[in-house]
């Protein structure tokens, strides 16, 4: 009886384990966020994935609400503490980057941005919310990652790694140029991330549309 006992626990903290192991890996944002948690709402969830093999809708949302909430006072820390720095943040002349956005605002785009591919990376510019923590400022995201941010005339990166600042200038330095380099080499309009179809735009690397409401 011993012995069953045994391979019956033995089998139910493998079967738990397998449970969490695939949750983990289809979803790294909840393995990240109950990672050495005390939160107890984390950890109910983490003990419901194990148990059950999954979350229902409503536990994915909560979650993924908390996991949202903390990411962003992450990144307002983050921004605080480099504001606190700013005077001594390189300075980049984003005057031309920032009327493009602005202009595509004024045609009533939604949520504007510029994606452009600079020494091997790729840089996404996007206005930062009207009524967030960085009015007027331009956020700065490097393959997928928020990294910093234009504002006041400096690039400010909060994020560790390399620095990119010398990427941010060049595209700065030219965005149209940068947008249009990017169109040409993937196919894709740096601005509404459409592909390029027309003849026309395939050679000139953006669309007419994106051309208009961003570069006038």
């Amino acid at each position: 009886m011993r012995a069953v006992n045994e391979k019956y626990w033995a089998d139910r903290a493998a079967r738990l384990a397998r449970n969490l192991a695939k949750f983990e890996k289809e979803n790294p944002d909840f393995a990240n966020w109950w990672a050495n948690t005390e939160f107890p709402f984390a950890i109910s969830l983490r003990e419901a994935v194990a148990k059950y093999g999954g979350l229902t809708s409503a536990q994915l949302a909560a979650g993924r609400k908390c996991i949202a909430g903390l990411n962003e006072a992450k990144q307002i820390k983050c921004a605080e503490a480099a504001d606190r720095h700013k005077e001594d943040a390189p300075l980049v002349d984003s005057s031309g980057l920032m009327s493009a956005l602005q202009r595509a605002k004024a045609a009533k785009l939604k949520g504007p941005k510029i994606v452009v591919e600079i020494l091997g990376n790729r840089y996404t510019f996007t206005l930062a919310p009207a009524n967030g923590t960085n009015p007027g400022a331009i956020y700065v995201s490097r393959n997928g990652d928020w990294i910093g941010k234009l504002v006041d005339g400096h690039y400010v990166q909060v994020a560790e790694g390399d620095d990119a600042t010398e990427a941010v200038r060049i595209a700065c330095r030219d965005i149209r140029g940068a947008a249009v380099a990017y169109g040409r080499k993937t196919g894709v309009c740096s601005c509404c991330g459409r592909e390029l179809t027309d003849p026309v735009s395939v050679e000139k690397g953006i669309g007419p549309i994106c051309e208009g409401k961003y570069f006038g």
